[in-house]
């Protein structure tokens, strides 16, 4: 990318080939995969709206906390998901309690525009195949490192 030479340290480049890669549908989790049917869960439930294109996340949120939707791996990620149950509350409840029990979060949480629904009649296996999607985003470092797929 020789127009951002000296504008964009190496790491960043590889971030901005990650997302094209992704947000295109380049790489995906292999059929027939929990990962990609988790994918495909996403795509029907319309998480992507929000959570932008493969839940690489960035979408602005004005009032939270970091003024963005966060994504689906990363640091923000591991910030607010630490576990599977985390996972699950999220998606089930729209919040954890570990963050609705603290103040400063739970201001953040209140004044943000946009908020988590909650999806409590999502099945225990679409969560299952959710989870093995964020998974797989976290494992491959949001697609990057996944081998490339069929077209």
């Amino acid at each position: 990318m020789p127009a951002f030479r000296g504008a964009l340290a190496a790491h960043e480049v590889d971030d901005v080939v990650a997302a094209f890669l992704v947000l295109s549908g380049m790489k995906r989790p292999a059929d027939g995969t929990a990962e990609a049917r988790g994918l495909d869960i996403a795509d029907k439930h319309k998480c992507f709206s929000c959570h932008a294109p493969g839940g690489s996340g960035g979408r602005p949120n004005p009032g939270s906390f970091t003024g963005f939707i966060p994504g689906w791996y990363g640091a923000d990620f591991g910030d607010l998901v630490r576990s599977r149950e985390d996972f699950v509350a999220w998606v089930r409840k729209g919040t954890v309690q570990r963050l609705s029990r603290n103040p400063l979060a739970r201001r953040f949480i209140r004044r943000q525009r946009l908020q988590m629904p909650p999806y409590s009649d999502i099945s225990d296996d679409d969560l299952g195949a959710l989870w093995a999607y964020v998974n797989w985003l976290g494992a491959t470092r949001g697609g990057l490192d996944a081998p490339t797929a069929s077209y």
